[in-house]
């Protein structure tokens, strides 16, 4: 008799604002490091960390993947392109999924840490009423827990939304409301904010992150008590840590360079950064034991404390702004004549071309995902950010991660601007196009795209732009306070349980000042409130007081920006581009409609092979056509119009004569109907009707009679 095997299942459930949750260990994937499955309600992941143990350690950056997995059976369904019909590549969704994880995981991680590490997130069942950010990014804080692997605290994460006055802890899809915040934390600390709404004010979206700060610790305290049920043996990260003589050589020739560095632009502070690497590495060219890979990251560290301590200390940034000052701008409208809408936006050496195009409503983008059954959205933007942008000599080959991550940012930006389907019914993209690249590209990417709408007539609700803060956050002695106080005006000073921590924080990030800093912050604003917020913490520590003054100092610089985009273009275009394609909505009745498709290939068919144009229609009857032109347009309503007439007694009509006899004239009257004009309503006797009238001549006739049988007698007009 065969043995049966044994295995033992971990468990625990609690109730969580009306979400049933549970974690779980047992024996899915018994050879990861180790497994977890999290519930939310019926949503369902089973998550594996795996570690490198043996690394690379000439890498000079920590090599964390995270891998999101959409399996189509978790959502009862046979998915996918007609031609496969199974899982492909990630779709954008997955990749955002597996972005937000690793932005909420990353900052809790060892410095100097070179071990890869891999987090697999497959998708065992979804409810399709539940949202997949909050259990991913708890699911993945248990696997590495679990696995023993160096992990600082865990993280938590919870979803906010706000109805009808409410804010709502984890809502479901239908519960959002007009806000959708999601914030990582750990107990102590934010490591991520994502969030999209249309104009949310400030003090709304501060109270939800309090709210989210003590649920989250409930969260974090569920995870700890589940993973002290377990004994795992911890894995060492591996540190490719430079010694101590090579950081104080790079600092000491860090600190040589201070004065050089300060102004520079991005091309400058390159070449002067890698005189700083050539110089170290010539220092220790004969130390075998010394690798590129330990002098870079030394180098790295030594001129981000420099950097540090200089903006600190003076508030002077790298290209002599104030830390209140946005880069000077350029723009230029209808830059390519025949694209729907163009607009070029340019910050300092940050330049995005911005491309509008209009289609027929019934292009549509149709989105087969777990939590999408051919959902058909009619707004699309795209970014592209091609290697050349940093003139890096690189094929390009598909979008990257990041790109798509950027894109879908200053889309939740834009959407809430959107007129509304029935007021402008087109299918409506853009793409944006990093040309150059040197901080916040995917802001740039918001103020084009806003006017490229405007440019393309769209009829806006209102104008937004956007801007990317910065921060940076330093614990300070007594003595350096007093220094530092004395010729910096912008550095704020905070004490926590007894200790003194100097920060500052900077208006429009560059793409130099992005290492140095402990806070990237992207914020798109309309004048009524805030539209999307995104923010990445590269430090364990912030104050809801401090995030709140970056979003006041943000409110200020984005108003200047978009002041000075009005001045291009002060309101949407009052017409259409020519080259756009014609829309003209007919409202029409449910009995018109099926009238009209009735016989389709002798009515439909004949219109489209005539005029060329696209018909959509709607249940409520309302008839969208979408031509090359006007005139086809036209030409196709009058078919239209044709087909649903209605005759009445006494209407003057003029149609064309499809039979003559002796004893009358049988004219078209549309909708498969003919009307007789017999001889005698002729008020002039004619012998031969034949001789004065032809087939499909057109003849101007009055309605006489509608018999009960539906015939209907005309006489001549």
């Amino acid at each position: 008799m065969i043995k049966k095997l044994e295995i033992v299942k971990n468990e625990v459930n609690f109730d969580w604002n009306n979400t049933k949750v549970a974690f779980q260990n047992w024996f899915l994937a018994p050879q990861a490091e180790w497994n977890v499955v999290v519930k939310f309600d019926w949503i369902e992941f089973l998550t594996t960390a795996t570690v490198n143990k043996n690394p690379d350690e000439n890498k000079d950056f920590f090599p964390l993947m995270v891998d999101f997995r959409e399996m189509f059976y978790s959502a009862w369904k046979i998915g996918g392109a007609p031609y496969r019909r199974k899982e492909w590549k990630p779709s954008d969704d997955a990749v955002l999924v597996s972005r937000l994880v690793d932005r909420s995981l990353r900052p809790m991680f060892p410095s100097w840490m070179v071990n890869d590490v891999v987090l697999t997130i497959n998708t065992l069942q979804v409810d399709k009423e539940n949202l997949y950010w909050v259990p991913a990014i708890i699911s993945a804080s248990l696997a590495i827990m679990l696995a023993g692997i160096e992990f600082e605290w865990p993280v938590g994460a919870v979803r906010i939304g706000y109805k009808d006055g409410k804010y709502i802890i984890n809502p479901k899809k239908d519960e959002i409301g007009m806000m959708n915040l999601v914030i990582a934390w750990t107990k102590d600390t934010i490591t991520m904010i994502e969030s999209a709404w249309e104009d949310i004010p400030t003090e709304i979206l501060i109270k939800a992150i309090d709210i989210a700060q003590e649920e989250i610790k409930f969260i974090c305290e569920k995870q700890e008590e589940f993973v002290k049920n377990f004994a795992k043996e911890k894995i060492e990260a591996t540190i490719s840590k430079p010694n101590d003589e090579v950081i104080k050589e790079a600092e000491k020739l860090a600190n040589e360079y201070e004065d050089k560095f300060f102004p520079t632009n991005k091309e400058s502070f390159g070449k002067l950064y890698d005189e700083i690497i050539e110089k170290l590495k010539k220092k220790f060219e004969e130390n075998e034991e010394i690798t590129n890979s330990m002098i870079n990251q030394a180098v790295f560290k030594a001129v981000k404390k420099v950097l540090r301590t200089h903006l600190l200390k003076t508030w002077n940034r790298l290209d002599g702004r104030n830390p209140l000052e946005v880069r000077p701008l350029y723009t230029e409208v209808k830059l390519l004549e025949r694209v729907h809408g163009s607009w070029l936006f340019q910050r300092w050496e940050t330049q995005i071309l911005s491309l509008t195009t209009l289609w027929a409503p019934w292009k549509v983008l149709l989105q087969d995902t777990l939590e999408k059954d051919d959902e058909e959205e009619r707004f699309m933007h795209h970014y592209y950010m091609l290697p050349f942008s940093t003139n890096e000599a690189r094929w390009y080959r598909g979008q990257w991660r990041r790109e798509i991550w950027h894109g879908f940012l200053a889309e939740k930006a834009l959407r809430p601007i959107l007129p509304e389907e029935k007021d402008f019914p087109y299918t409506i993209r853009i793409a944006s196009e990093a040309l150059s690249s040197n901080g916040s590209t995917s802001m740039a990417s918001v103020c084009a795209g806003c006017l490229s709408m405007m440019d393309a007539w769209i009829p806006i609700k209102k104008p937004v732009s956007g801007i990317a803060m910065w921060l940076v956050i330093e614990k300070l002695t007594n003595e350096q306070v007093e220094e530092y106080t004395k010729n910096n005006p912008y550095l704020k000073i905070v004490e926590i349980d007894g200790e003194k921590y100097g920060y500052i924080i900077l208006t429009d990030l560059q793409g130099q000042e992005d290492f140095t800093g402990d806070m990237d912050f992207k914020v798109a604003w309309s004048s009524d409130g805030i539209n999307a917020l995104q923010m990445d913490m590269k430090v364990k520590w912030l104050p809801t007081f401090v995030l709140q003054e970056a979003i006041q100092q943000a409110n200020i610089a984005r108003a200047e920006i978009l002041e000075f985009m009005l001045q291009t273009l002060p309101e949407p275009r009052k017409e259409v581009s020519p080259y756009a394609p014609s829309l003209t909505t007919l409202k029409l009745t449910p009995d018109n409609v099926r009238t009209i498709i009735w016989k389709w290939w002798e009515t439909i068919k004949d219109i489209i092979d005539q005029t060329w144009v696209a018909i959509d229609f709607e249940d409520d009857g309302t008839t969208v056509i979408t031509a090359n032109n006007q005139e086809d347009a036209q030409k196709a309503i009058d078919m239209i119009m044709d087909l649903i007439w209605e005759p009445k007694v006494g209407e003057k009509i003029k149609w064309k004569i499809t039979r003559v006899e002796s004893y009358g004239i049988f004219v078209d009257l549309g909708k498969w109907k003919t009307g007789l004009c017999h001889v005698r309503s002729f008020k002039e006797y004619i012998e031969d009707l034949t001789k004065k009238f032809k087939v499909w001549d057109e003849i101007e006739v009055e309605i006489s009679d509608i018999g009960k049988d539906g015939k209907i007698q005309i006489k001549p007009a």
